[in-house]
């Protein structure tokens, strides 16, 4: 599995995510963003 640290949440970032997902099938995402409000869904709830 390949690990990934993605910086924001921002539209660029989550487009990101979806390119590493149509082309990968193992990826393990984890964002970091201190301005994302807690519970709040990034990609439907991924």
């Amino acid at each position: 599995m390949e690990r990934i640290s993605i910086i924001g949440c921002g539209g660029h970032a989550r487009s990101v995510v979806d390119i590493l997902a149509s082309n990968k099938n193992n990826v393990d995402v984890t964002f970091y963003d201190p301005c994302i409000k807690q519970g709040e869904k990034i990609l439907g709830g991924v």
